[in-house]
């Protein structure tokens, strides 16, 4: 895939503005953020869906796409840990204070593109989640890219894209994080083993070989954007 072409055009995105350039983040590397963010800015005013905000460093980085480009951002975090989350992730769960706190350092062009959301991931069925997203998607449209970055345990991951399927874009493209390791055993394995069943659809492909990864489908649809 073309992607580092388009990670030039994505971190500048209108010229060389460092301000508006992607921040560091402690738990995705700059490569895995540039390809997040290429992906992003194949579309024309494209509608996001990040799962897993924390304090907002991706959230900011999609932002100051967005503000550039057109499009919004719909970013999710959980008031608590849902039963199925791996105990490694329970303590990253942001509290009240710190959930999407570097939003609110952002300019207001940004803050405009992002719509961060608290919902609880103990209640039955995925009615946390659902309205948030029949809400947003009604007035937004569809989701064009979706990052899953929150539940890492397999349950819950597979239970998130089973709720986010019907929100999809017939287009849209799905990227995983923490797809792959190069340490035995890994600190979390969910997202491995829901892609890598080898069975089509979701036949892992892992990204320049970074913790992002996405299947078969979205491959060919970021394929046919010249991705």
């Amino acid at each position: 895939m073309r992607i580092q072409n388009q990670m030039i055009k994505t971190v500048h995105p209108g010229g060389h503005n460092h301000e508006m350039a992607p921040i560091e983040n402690p738990w995705t590397s700059m490569e895995e953020m540039l390809i997040v963010l290429s992906v992003i800015s194949s579309f024309e005013s494209p509608t996001v869906l990040e799962l897993g905000t924390q304090i907002g460093t991706t959230s900011v980085n999609i932002g100051r796409v967005l503000s550039k480009i057109g499009g919004r951002l719909l970013t999710l975090d959980v008031t608590n840990a849902a039963d199925t989350m791996p105990t490694s992730q329970v303590t990253e769960v942001p509290d009240a204070q710190t959930a999407g706190s570097l939003i609110t350092y952002e300019p207001e062009r940004v803050q405009d593109c992002i719509d961060f959301q608290l919902f609880d991931a103990r209640l039955p069925d995925g009615s946390g989640m659902t309205p948030i997203l029949d809400t947003f998607t009604k007035a937004h449209g569809d989701f064009d890219v979706v990052f899953f970055d929150g539940d890492h345990s397999f349950d819950g991951l597979n239970r998130d894209a089973s709720l986010v399927a019907p929100y999809l874009s017939f287009d849209g493209v799905r990227l995983y994080h923490d797809v792959w390791w190069d340490c035995t055993p890994p600190p979390v394995d969910g997202p491995i083993r829901y892609l890598g069943g080898g069975n089509g659809e979701f036949a892992i492909n892992v990204i320049n070989l970074t913790h992002v990864g996405t299947d078969a489908g979205s491959v060919q649809r970021m394929r046919e954007r010249g991705l």
